[in-house]
């Protein structure tokens, strides 16, 4: 079963996440604290990363450089905010836009409905799964 943890800083997201996580059938983890990612990847077999992007205590960029330092996980990024990630002058913009365009990342705005959430975290199981057979990816 795919694993799925999920980082914000608002409980009735995470709630949300985790109601229709769990309808997929995919197994999820929840936290508030950006800084319980580190030991919750070297605890769990993480298939999947959703971040939200403006937190009080880090920003989901630096949650996300310190993903990649651990692991290649996905990571499907959540904003309310789209110029977070089209503004060449916020921090993070450009690098999140070439991990999007290698599959490594992607991009789910608040408010989201339940349809564009499933559809945005099966592309990046997807992709994590064919990357691990080493197969082409199917259109």
């Amino acid at each position: 079963m795919k694993k799925i943890l999920s980082i914000d800083d608002d409980p009735q997201i995470l709630k949300a996440f985790e109601s229709a996580i769990q309808q997929k059938g995919y197994d999820i983890l929840t936290s508030t604290d950006p800084n319980e990612v580190g030991k919750i990847l070297s605890e769990h077999n993480i298939d999947l990363v959703m971040l939200d992007v403006h937190m009080p205590q880090k920003s989901g960029f630096e949650i996300y450089r310190e993903i990649r330092q651990r692991a290649p996980v996905p990571v499907l990024f959540v904003t309310g905010d789209p110029r977070a990630f089209t503004d060449p002058s916020r921090p993070g913009a450009r690098i999140l836009q070439e991990e999007v365009e290698k599959g490594n990342a992607g991009v789910l705005f608040k408010p989201f409905d339940v349809p564009t959430l499933y559809r945005k975290t099966d592309e990046l199981l997807h992709l994590t799964a064919v990357a691990a057979t080493g197969a082409a990816p199917s259109a």
